[in-house]
C-alpha cells in the first residue's frame, strides 16, 4: 500500500522532518502538531509556521519535546488538474496529471488512520461503545469522578468509602487479625526493638514511685490518670503508622464502612460495583450511564473532552438540515408530490430520463401524482433545448407554490460513470511513458510517449512510428508593401524587401514568423524573431500582415509563401545531408562563398590552403605560349577566333574530319549535296554569293536575308 503520511515526536532541538510520498501541489502537503494544523510559510518567508523543502518540512521552531508530529497527503480534488474543450488537442501530460489526482485522492482513502478530526461531532454516542471496552486508562485522570456517579450499595451497609477512610484501609497489613488478647498485644509491643511501651522492667521500677509524685508515679497512680482520661484521637500522631495487625479480622473482600451509628463495620461491596481481596474493582454491565461521567454536553461544541447527549445530537441534526429544508425522493419526473413541500425542500429524482428543457432552461414535462403539470426553471445553458437521457438523475428545489421548482444538480448515470471508468483503464493499459519503446505487450493502436525525445509513437502491429500532425495551411497572396490585395507586385528588383501578405481579400493575420513556410527561388528562408536586421539570412515579420527579407530578392525571383495553422519549427538540415540536387539553380551567390578577399571584375577562384575557406580571387596569369606544344592539348576544341586570319603554311596530312566536298560512288566526286528546307534564319554573308539544288522550301515565320549586290542562286 502506498505511503501517505509519516508520524515522528518532537524533541525540542529538531527542525526538519523528511516525507516519502509524492504530491502534485505544495497545497496538498499537511503538517499538524499535537492534532492542530499548521500553515506554510508564503514564498521566501518565515510569516508562518513551516517550510516545504522538496521532501523535507522545516519548521520555524523545532516542535517540543513529545509533540505528535503528523506529515500527510490531501490531495486536492475539487478541481481537475486538466479540462478538456471540444476538438482541442489531448496532451499526454494533461491525461497524466488528472490520472494522477485520482490515483493520490484513492491511496491516501486507502491508507491514511482515521483521526479524531474525521469523526463528525455527535458521531459517537454510549451505543458505539462496546460493552465492557472501557478501562480504567481510557478515563482522564482529571475527569473528577465522584462518589455521587457510583451507584450506591443496598440495605444497612448502604453508602460510600470516603477517599480518607480508604486511605486508612490501605495501611492496614495483610496478617492484621481482631480478636488479639491484651497480653498478645502487650507482647507484640515489648517484642518490637523500636517499640516506646514500658516493658516489665519499666514497670517493677515505676512501681517504687511514691503515691502523688509527679516524677515517679506508681503504676496504679498512672493506671488511674489513664482511666480518668482516656486516649482520644487526637492523643495518636498523625504519622503512629498503626499496622494493620492491630485490627480485628476482616472477611475477605470486605472493607470497612462506617455503620447507622457511625461505627467502622466489615462489609462486602454490592450493586453495580464489586471489590475482590486482591484490590481489582468490577463495575457491572451498562452501569455508567453519560450522566455518570461528567463530560456530557447538552449542546455540541467542537470540544475532544465531551461526550453529546442524544437531544444534543438531535438538536444539532435538525440545525444542519434547516439550511436545505429537507430532502424528498421520487421515482421519476411524474411522481412530484401532490402537496408541493415548502421553499428550499430538495426533491430528488432518481430517474428523471424524458425531462424537455426548451431553448430559455425550462421544463413543463414534469407531473404530480395526480398528474399537475410540473415547471422546472433555471437549468444551465447547456441544457438548454436538451432531453434527459433514462437513467439520469435531476435534483430540484421546490419554489413552495403553483408546482414550480428550480433546477438544482444533474447526475449521471451510474453505467456512464462505470464506462467512464473502463475507458480511463483502457487507456491507461494502451498509454506508456517510457524512456524507449517497450518491447513486449504491444497491441495495434498503443501509445508511448518517449521522454528521451519527447516525442509520441503509436504501434501498427509490427512496429513503433512516430505520430505527426496535420494543421491550417494556407497559400498567401502577395503584394509590394503598402498594397492592396489587388494592387500591383510582388516586384523582385533587386532592392524591394518589403512585400504585404493576404489570406484571399483579408489581411494575414500572423503572430511569428515561424508559422509561415517561405520559398525564394525553391529554397526555403530561415524565419527571424525579434527585431529586423539586415545583418541576418532569412526574413522578418513586418507587422503581423507582411514579412521583410535581410537580403532583397533578385530580380526575376520567385516567391511562394505558406501559412501553417501554428508555428512549426524548421529544422536546420543535418550536416552533409543537403545534395545537388536540392539546390536551385542559381541559388548559391558569391555571399554564399567563404572567400578570403573581396572581388575584382575578371578574376577567377582560387585555392589558397591557409586562407579564409579555402579560396582567393586571383587575377589570370599570362600564359607562356612558347612553352605550348601540341601534347599540352588533350581534348576539346580550340575556337576560330585563336587562329590567324592567313593560316600558316602548314601540311594538312594531319587534319581530320574535314568534308571532302563532292561525293559519289567508289572515288568518284560528282554530287554536291544540300537539304531541302530551310528552318533556320539565315543572311547571305556580305559580298558573297550563294547556290542551292532546288527545289528549296523556306518554312513558315523563316527568313534568308540577301543583301544588296548578294546573289542566291537555286539550281
Amino acid at each position: 500500500m502506498a505511503t501517505t503520511e509519516h508520524f515522528y515526536t518532537g524533541n525540542g532541538s529538531t527542525t526538519t522532518f523528511a516525507f516519502t510520498f509524492p504530491y502534485l501541489a505544495n497545497v496538498d502537503v499537511k503538517v499538524e502538531l499535537d492534532n492542530v494544523l499548521k500553515t506554510e510559510n508564503s514564498s521566501g518567508q518565515t510569516n508562518n509556521d513551516y517550510t516545504i523543502s522538496n521532501t523535507n518540512i522545516v519548521f520555524n521552531s523545532a516542535p517540543g519535546s513529545g509533540v505528535n508530529v503528523h506529515i500527510y497527503r490531501n490531495t486536492n480534488v475539487d478541481t481537475p488538474q486538466a479540462t478538456y474543450a471540444a476538438g482541442s488537442s489531448i496532451r499526454a501530460v494533461d491525461l497524466n496529471n488528472n490520472q494522477t489526482q485520482v490515483l493520490y485522492s484513492t491511496q491516501e482513502a486507502q491508507s491514511q488512520q482515521i483521526r479524531t478530526t474525521d469523526i463528525k461531532d455527535g458521531a459517537v454516542n454510549s451505543t458505539k461503545i462496546e460493552n465492557n471496552t472501557i478501562v480504567n486508562a481510557d478515563i482522564n485522570s482529571s475527569a473528577a469522578i465522584d462518589g455521587s456517579k457510583i451507584q450506591a450499595s443496598s440495605g444497612s451497609n448502604s453508602g460510600t468509602m470516603s477517599a480518607a477512610n480508604f486511605t486508612k484501609l490501605g495501611g492496614i497489613e495483610t496478617g492484621a487479625t481482631a480478636d488479639q488478647t491484651a497480653a498478645e498485644i502487650r507482647t507484640l509491643v515489648e517484642s518490637a526493638s523500636d517499640s516506646n511501651v514500658f516493658t516489665d522492667a519499666d514497670h517493677t521500677k515505676l512501681n517504687g514511685i511514691e503515691s502523688g509524685a509527679t516524677a515517679d508515679q506508681t503504676v496504679s497512680e498512672i493506671k488511674t490518670l489513664i482511666a480518668g482520661s482516656p486516649l482520644s484521637n487526637t492523643h495518636i500522631a498523625a504519622d503512629a503508622d498503626i499496622a494493620h495487625s492491630k485490627l480485628a479480622d476482616v472477611t475477605s473482600s470486605q472493607v470497612l464502612i462506617g455503620n447507622a451509628s457511625n461505627v467502622p463495620t466489615a462489609t462486602s461491596l454490592s450493586g453495580d460495583v464489586t471489590l475482590n481481596n486482591a484490590g481489582v474493582v468490577t463495575i457491572a454491565n451498562d452501569a455508567v450511564e453519560i450522566g455518570m461521567i461528567g463530560c456530557e454536553q447538552t449542546t455540541i461544541t467542537d470540544s475532544d473532552s465531551h461526550l453529546p447527549t442524544s437531544g444534543a445530537v438531535v438538536d444539532y441534526v435538525s440545525s444542519q438540515l434547516a439550511p436545505i429544508g429537507g430532502l424528498e425522493v421520487i421515482a421519476n419526473e411524474v411522481s412530484f408530490p401532490n402537496t408541493q413541500p415548502a421553499a428550499g425542500v430538495v426533491i430528488s429524482i432518481t430517474d428523471a430520463g424524458g425531462v424537455v428543457f426548451n431553448g430559455s432552461g425550462s421544463s413543463t414535462t414534469g407531473r404530480t401524482l395526480g398528474g399537475a403539470t410540473v415547471t422546472i426553471n433555471n437549468a444551465p445553458t447547456a441544457l438548454n433545448s436538451e432531453t434527459l437521457v433514462s437513467g439520469a438523475g435531476l435534483m430540484v428545489s421546490s419554489t413552495g407554490s403553483s408546482n414550480i421548482y428550480n433546477y438544482h444538480k444533474l447526475f449521471v448515470k451510474e453505467s456512464d460513470v462505470v464506462q467512464l471508468s473502463d475507458d480511463i483503464n483502457d487507456f491507461n493499459s494502451r498509454y506508456r511513458i517510457a524512456t524507449s519503446a517497450p518491447s513486449s505487450n504491444n497491441d495495434e493502436g498503443d501509445l508511448y510517449f518517449d521522454t528521451t525525445s519527447n516525442k509520441m509513437f503509436v504501434y501498427d502491429g509490427s512496429a513503433w512510428g512516430q505520430v505527426t500532425s496535420t494543421g491550417e495551411f494556407k497559400i498567401l497572396g502577395i503584394k509590394d508593401n503598402g498594397q492592396a490585395h489587388n494592387g500591383s507586385g510582388p516586384t523582385f528588383n533587386g532592392s524591394n524587401d518589403r512585400f504585404d501578405l493576404f489570406e484571399d481579400a483579408s489581411d494575414a493575420d500572423i503572430s511569428q514568423a515561424s508559422q509561415l513556410l517561405v520559398v525564394l527561388n525553391g529554397v526555403i528562408q530561415k524565419p527571424n524573431d525579434g527585431s529586423f536586421s539586415g545583418t541576418e539570412e532569412g526574413y522578418y515579420l513586418d507587422g503581423s500582415d507582411g514579412i521583410r527579407f535581410c537580403d532583397p530578392p533578385a530580380s526575376g525571383s520567385t516567391l511562394f509563401i505558406t501559412k501553417q495553422g501554428s508555428a512549426t519549427q524548421i529544422n536546420t538540415p543535418a550536416d552533409n545531408t543537403i545534395t545537388q540536387a536540392k539546390i536551385a539553380g542559381d541559388a548559391v551567390n558569391e555571399s554564399k562563398l567563404q572567400v578570403s578577399n573581396a572581388p575584382t571584375n575578371g578574376y577567377y577562384l582560387q585555392a589558397q590552403s591557409g586562407n579564409t575557406g579555402g579560396l582567393t580571387w586571383a587575377a589570370v596569369p599570362n600564359p607562356d605560349l612558347t612553352q605550348l606544344s601540341a601534347s599540352n592539348l588533350t581534348s576539346g576544341t580550340i575556337p576560330d577566333a585563336r587562329f590567324p586570319s592567313t593560316l600558316p603554311a602548314v601540311s594538312g596530312a594531319n587534319l581530320t574530319g574535314l568534308g571532302s566536298g563532292c561525293t559519289g560512288g567508289g572515288s568518284d566526286e560528282i554530287f554536291w549535296e544540300n537539304g531541302q528546307t530551310v528552318t533556320t534564319n539565315y543572311t547571305i554573308t556580305n559580298n558573297k554569293n550563294a547556290m542551292s539544288a532546288g527545289p528549296i522550301t523556306i518554312n513558315n515565320g523563316i527568313a534568308v536575308t540577301i543583301g544588296t549586290g548578294e546573289n542566291w542562286t537555286i539550281v
